[in-house]
């Protein structure tokens, strides 16, 4: 165990950015030192609240910043790729949210940046350690379902999209 201190960025603050700030704070070996989101008032609150020193509302402010070393993505999944390049470009190590990206392209291109600038880059996917997930883990490992060759899930989403503040507004993207 290492007593370093992470130096952490947050890009996006709706919800899921909001649980990555929260958990970040429950951590003794993280500070988080710089938030970004587009909405001026509501992330000056923040970090008036939670005593971040840096704020904007341009992700690239956050990214030329040398002490942030790593930066949790949290933005709509299209905007996954465009900002965690980015990132990674700047020298970032990245933990971006789930899906990886919009597309199976998008996805490839942020795990080869990834490769080239020598950064970790992490997919949240909190639902992999859900109890759903490890029965249906056991259930293959057990040989139950024999030899599964192609496997769909869904869960309880409104109209199958992502509970975004704000999803579906003119001023959403």
């Amino acid at each position: 165990m290492t007593s370093e201190i992470a130096n952490v960025g947050i890009i996006g603050l709706g919800q899921i950015g909001m649980v990555h700030l929260e958990n970040y704070l429950t951590l003794p070996n993280v500070k988080i030192i710089a938030i970004a989101d587009r909405d001026a008032q509501k992330i000056e609150t923040i970090a008036k609240k939670y005593n971040i020193p840096f704020w904007t509302t341009d992700f690239r402010a956050l990214l030329d910043k040398k002490e942030v070393q790593a930066v949790s993505v949290c933005l709509h999944n299209n905007l996954h790729m465009p900002v965690t390049v980015a990132a990674l470009k700047a020298g970032k190590h990245v933990l971006c949210e789930k899906p990886i990206a919009g597309s199976y392209c998008d996805g490839a291109k942020m795990i080869e940046v990834a490769r080239q600038e020598k950064k970790q880059l992490s997919i949240q996917i909190s639902d992999l350690f859900s109890r759903e997930s490890k029965a249906a883990l056991s259930a293959i490992e057990n040989g139950w379902l024999g030899t599964p060759y192609l496997a769909h899930s869904s869960g309880f989403r409104r109209r199958g999209r992502p509970y975004v503040d704000g999803y579906g507004t003119p001023n959403f993207v």
